[in-house]
């Protein structure tokens, strides 16, 4: 691919479908972060590139209402990327915004809130679904979590049929296991393999942010795992989206699996500098 920084600065993760698709319906999902607002803007955005966009995020509060950045809405977005004939969908969640959905999902008259609220949030600002990005469930939540996706789901519909719910899931068994994937793939447009950070400061040693596949000596999974263990759980290829990092990880190291300090992220853009200059 030729070289484009700006298509590199556009989101912190990528995400795209694997050639499993018995239909060629190919997706091309790109996160966009709210905080990048003012240092990359809607304008900025080569569309072309991109099937969705997901706008992150916003996060339920205790009763079910929504809290989110103050950089959201962002109405120049939303048109732009309806212009461009594309459609965004809102995540919900995202890391260390989650704490609040175990006790709504449990409890009916929050949930139903929670639901509520994010229809009208969609209808007030004029997205075309919602991402769930719930990290993570815990082993009393997987049933209240299928229901909330039908119920949502359901409700997205009754104002839009177009309307679809897609979800961030992780990449392997450890947090995997709460979830119910045939129960839910019916209610799913697509689950976005989580197909990155299997190494970092929580590791101890040194290795690769986002590997293919898992090398022989090292056992911290691989993107190729993740995604033969979404299909062992039933999930057909067309339902699974691979997430790619837009971003490393820098270690102090004396080799590749050896110990480190370190394991800081690093944004693609910073890289290519780097590369840039030697």
């Amino acid at each position: 691919m030729k070289k484009n920084k700006n298509l590199y600065r556009l989101t912190v993760i990528i995400v795209t479908i694997f050639s499993l698709n018995l239909y060629g319906d190919k997706k091309v999902v790109g996160y966009y972060p709210a905080w990048s607002r003012y240092t990359f803007t809607a304008d900025k955005i080569e569309y072309e590139h991109l099937t969705h966009i997901t706008h992150a995020f916003i996060w339920p509060k205790s009763d079910g209402s929504l809290d989110k950045y103050s950089t959201i809405p962002y109405p120049d977005l939303v048109e732009r990327t309806h212009q461009a004939g594309k459609k965004i969908l809102i995540s919900v969640g995202g890391w260390g915004n989650c704490t609040n959905y175990s006790a709504i999902l449990s409890d009916s008259t929050k949930r139903l809130n929670f639901i509520d609220n994010l229809v009208s949030f969609c209808n007030e600002n004029g997205y075309d679904g919602v991402d769930l990005d719930w990290e993570y469930p815990g082993s009393s939540d997987k049933n209240n979590l299928t229901r909330f996706v039908m119920a949502l789901n359901q409700a997205l519909k009754a104002d839009d049929s177009t309307r679809i719910v897609t979800m961030a899931v992780p990449a392997g068994a450890w947090s995997g296991q709460y979830y119910d994937f045939s129960a839910m793939m019916d209610y799913v447009e697509w689950f976005g393999c989580m197909a990155y950070d299997f190494h970092g400061t929580w590791t101890g040693h040194a290795g690769h942010n986002a590997p293919l596949y898992t090398p022989a000596n090292e056992y911290d999974g691989s993107a190729h795992e993740a995604i033969q263990y979404l299909k062992s759980r039933g999930l057909p290829g067309n339902k699974i989206l691979m997430g790619i990092p837009f971003y490393g990880r820098r270690f102090t190291t004396d080799g590749l699996y050896q110990n480190c300090t370190g394991g800081e992220g690093l944004n693609y853009s910073e890289i290519i500098l780097k590369i840039d200059n030697g």
